[in-house]
């Protein structure tokens, strides 16, 4: 059997690792666009090298890379040792991101992994129960470091492989303090990070994750195939493609912009939401055509604290976040908030004062890192934004807003809440407004079964033998973030259809 699977990202990563894991024989093909994994002379120079080791030379490169890209912006974007994810030219006030290289979007993730519950997979053809031994399975193949804690009250099982990250004391003082109730949970972040210290590339607490984890302990769809031996056996072409359309006597032809490549039994379409989307639209839709998806109300905002500084080695910790708050929904009219809570990094500092008076600013980074978190706030995808997508004159995707979003009232709601669980203690989250963020680039929707303009199946057909995989399949966006359920969904699919 001949097996095209489009993308490398995270659903990618399933659909291959399922393939080759049960139908071994199978003829697999990826097609994924090759791309710059990071300008030529910084990736030379500085992948894999321990960004303790950098000159001044090296971080001034890449501050100045992330600079011509997006100004001196605050806070500075995660970036892929100087090279920043692409953004579609929306035309809106979005700036949706999409991926040009091998592993997708997973090059530029902070590895949070959340289940579905029930109340999200509400208009779903799916329930939690048949989703549970395809997270298991995706648990096993990724890793989850986590631990238990009030989290999995809401949860449920939380699919704990891997022992925790080392949090910031801070951090844990916050989980500690929240965790007493008052209408939030409260934990340690589920994360896709190798923690276990016999592994080779098991993370370190070097606090670089933002520059680019140089050990590769973040998962990385990509790097996750070549660590399980899974990159080879299969043709890779590195093509973007443009449309897929069905053969004589059942077969499909993946054309792409350089060419046709025909003759694929099944074809797996995981270029992600927008990527999907705009395949579909091309292959399966007529004139005028237009899909809509979930882009989540992501706000930013700071918490103090002001106790005496706690006893914890600040140079030594993971970057990315590190707590968790939930804001469980009270009512029928409520929808869930998550917070991802996290250390000011030494890069928030480095990337406004030159690498050569690094030594001058260390005690700043010092005292920010013990005093003060970074709270991303994310809203459920129902009161979130919601965005057309359809092709224009030429070809090119083009987007729209369709809903406006009503996220205000569910952030008040958060922050009222995180207010009343630290209350009579050091902590002290500000009155001043939080940050709107352009993206929360946790994108849904658009092929979902049940109001598409081009609903795919329970198994995400679209055409008789091209399955989508991705999270174009979602009938919401909640505000847990979307990985680890795009990659239980793909595994699902991929070994349903395959079973026949």
């Amino acid at each position: 059997m001949k097996v095209a699977v489009i993308g490398s990202g995270a659903a990618a990563f399933a659909a291959i690792s399922t393939l080759r894991a049960r139908w071994p024989d199978c003829a697999v093909t990826v097609f994924d666009r090759d791309g710059e994994v990071a300008p030529a002379p910084m990736a030379a120079r500085l992948d894999g090298i321990d960004h303790r080791d950098w000159t001044p030379d090296d971080y001034d490169r890449v501050h100045a890379a992330v600079k011509a890209q997006v100004g001196a912006k605050f806070p500075p974007p995660k970036t892929n040792y100087g090279k920043l994810v692409p953004r579609h030219d929306s035309g809106v006030k979005r700036a949706f991101w999409h991926s040009r290289e091998p592993g997708g979007l997973t090059n530029y993730w902070s590895a949070s992994l959340f289940p579905f519950t029930d109340r999200d997979l509400a208009g779903w053809p799916v329930s939690r129960r048949d989703l549970a031994p395809y997270y298991r399975r995706i648990a096993e193949d990724v890793g989850v470091a986590g631990r238990d804690d009030s989290i999995d009250g809401y949860f449920g099982d939380g699919y704990v492989t891997r022992p925790p990250i080392a949090a910031t004391a801070l951090c844990e003082r916050l989980v500690e303090t929240t965790a007493r109730g008052g209408g939030v949970i409260s934990g340690l972040n589920r994360l896709g990070i190798e923690t276990r210290p016999d592994q080779p590339h098991a993370c370190v607490n070097c606090g670089g994750c933002f520059y680019g984890c140089f050990r590769g302990a973040i998962f990385n769809g990509h790097a996750g195939l070549h660590r399980r031996g899974l990159d080879t056996g299969y043709r890779r072409i590195t093509e973007k493609v443009d449309r897929l359309a069905g053969e004589s006597g059942g077969g499909v032809a993946v054309t792409t912009t350089a060419g046709r490549h025909g003759g694929f039994d099944k074809v797996f379409c995981a270029a992600g939401c927008i990527g999907s989307c705009e395949i579909a639209l091309r292959s399966f839709a007529d004139s005028g055509t237009r899909l809509q998806f979930v882009d989540n109300d992501l706000y930013v905002f700071p918490i103090f604290y002001l106790g005496r500084r706690l006893d914890r080695d600040l140079a030594s910790y993971v970057a990315i976040a590190n707590a968790v708050v939930g804001f469980p929904p009270g009512g029928e009219d409520e929808v869930y908030a998550q917070a991802h809570i996290a250390p000011v990094p030494d890069y928030l500092v480095r990337f406004y004062a030159p690498a050569s008076f690094w030594r001058l600013t260390r005690y700043l980074a010092g005292a920010l890192k013990a005093h003060v978190l970074l709270t991303k706030l994310y809203i459920d995808g129902g009161v979130s934004p919601r965005f057309g997508l359809e092709l224009n004159g030429d070809g090119d995707p083009a987007f729209t807003p369709v809903r406006p979003g009503r996220s205000a009232a569910t952030l008040n709601r958060a922050r009222r809440l995180l207010r009343r669980a630290l209350a009579r203690s050091p902590f002290i989250v500000p009155p001043f407004p939080a940050m709107l963020s352009s993206t929360s680039s946790h994108y849904a929707g658009g092929l979902d079964p049940g109001s598409s303009a081009l609903p795919a199946s329970r198994n995400g057909e679209l055409a008789p033998n091209v399955h989508v995989i991705d999270s174009a399949l979602f009938a919401n966006s909640p505000a847990q973030p979307l990985t680890f359920t795009i990659m239980a969904n793909a595994a699902r699919i991929v070994t349903e259809v395959m079973d026949g």
